[in-house]
């Protein structure tokens, strides 16, 4: 069952007419993008490998401003043309980052191909990881290791996280979701690092907050920090992994880095009463 919140009911109270989100506009955009990147193409050469010299109103334009998505029928003919870009296409990122309900069991269907179980408790396995798990970066995370997912400082580790944080939304487990959704945003700059996600930060940033925003205590309990997201994301340096990092000669500790999320901080009535009436 799909878990909606005060947004889709004032969508459905008003009726408005569906609109096409935010996240579609960005997959076009990333996967245009990664295809310019990956073989030095300009999007005029694009539009000639998929239409010739026949003029098609600038299209491939329209896509990269994201006035037009372009369809799967499209990424079909580039991948045909200029092998390895399809994969961007259908990442299981774009649903995931729609601003609608979803549901426990298409969370599910959409973690299934990622995760394996070795012994008792699976683990994830993207299509980057190594079969040798001491060649890899980090050690594999389980299921529902969303640190360990953020220490990835990858892409992956972001897509990973969005799934759990959009399970618990559906599955109304509210503890978890708080706890995902703050590790939704530790992990962007690990996605936000690659140079043809890089020009569709903000948009990124927009999509992520949107789904922390679905829940009312996740808006409550802390808000986010967009130039620590940037400043990471650019930093050739920064390091998620707490083990990785450098020792501080000073502390002997290893060395600690800026946190995205910014907790709230409450505080009791009483005090409350006195700080107005101090004030006044």
């Amino acid at each position: 069952m799909k878990r909606k919140c005060v947004r889709d009911h004032f969508r459905n109270f008003e009726r408005r007419p569906a609109r096409k989100g935010a996240e579609i506009d960005l997959r076009g955009r990333v996967w245009l993008q990664h295809v310019q990147y990956q073989n030095q193409l300009t999007p005029s050469q694009i539009g000639q490998a998929l239409y010739g010299e026949r003029s098609v109103s600038n299209l491939v334009a329209k896509w990269l401003r994201g006035s037009v998505s372009p369809t799967r029928h499209s990424a079909l003919a580039i991948e045909r043309r200029y092998p390895g870009s399809l994969w961007v296409f259908d990442l299981p990122l774009w649903p995931l980052l729609k601003d609608a309900p979803i549901s426990s069991v298409t969370v599910q269907r959409l973690k299934r191909p990622y995760l394996e179980k070795p012994g008792l408790i699976p683990m994830w396995k993207f299509p980057v990881d190594d079969d040798d798990v001491w060649r890899r970066r980090t050690a594999p995370a389980s299921e529902f290791n969303t640190g360990g997912l953020v220490a990835r400082n990858d892409l992956w580790g972001l897509i990973g996280v969005v799934m759990l944080v959009r399970l618990y939304e559906a599955t109304r487990e509210t503890v978890r979701y708080l706890d995902a959704c703050q590790d939704m945003v530790r992990a962007l700059p690990g996605a936000l690092r690659l140079p043809w996600i890089r020009p569709f930060a903000d948009q990124m940033i927009d999509c992520v907050d949107r789904i922390r925003l679905r829940d009312f205590y996740a808006l409550l309990f802390f808000d986010i920090d967009r130039e620590i997201i940037l400043r990471q994301a650019d930093d050739s340096t920064y390091e998620p992994c707490r083990e990785l990092r450098t020792i501080d000669p000073a502390t002997g500790c290893f060395v600690e880095i800026e946190d995205p999320v910014l907790p709230a901080t409450f505080i009791p009535g009483t005090r409350a009463r006195a700080m107005k009436q101090s004030a006044s």
